[in-house]
C-alpha cells in the first residue's frame, strides 16, 4: 500500500501595509498571515490591500508593504 505524500503545512508571515487613501488619510494594518505551498507573494498583497480597501471604505495607494517570515 503507498501513502500520500506529505502536503507542507501553511507557513507563518508577519505583514504590515500602509496606504494613503483618495481623501489624504492613512491607513495600516498589520498582523500575522499563513500561506500555503503555492502561494504568492503577489497573492498575499492583493489579498492583504483588499482586506484594507474593504475596511476604509475607499480605495489609494500602498506606501509600504513587507512580508517576512514570522520567526527569529
Amino acid at each position: 500500500m503507498h501513502s500520500a505524500p506529505e502536503v507542507p503545512a501553511a507557513v507563518p508571515w508577519h505583514f504590515v501595509l500602509t496606504m494613503q487613501f483618495r481623501d489624504g488619510t492613512f491607513g495600516s494594518v498589520d498582523g500575522v498571515t499563513y500561506a500555503g505551498p503555492g502561494t504568492t507573494r503577489a497573492d498575499v498583497f492583493t489579498e492583504l490591500r483588499h482586506r484594507l480597501v474593504r475596511e476604509a471604505g475607499q480605495g489609494g495607494v500602498v506606501t509600504f508593504f513587507t512580508l517576512e517570515p514570522n520567526r527569529l
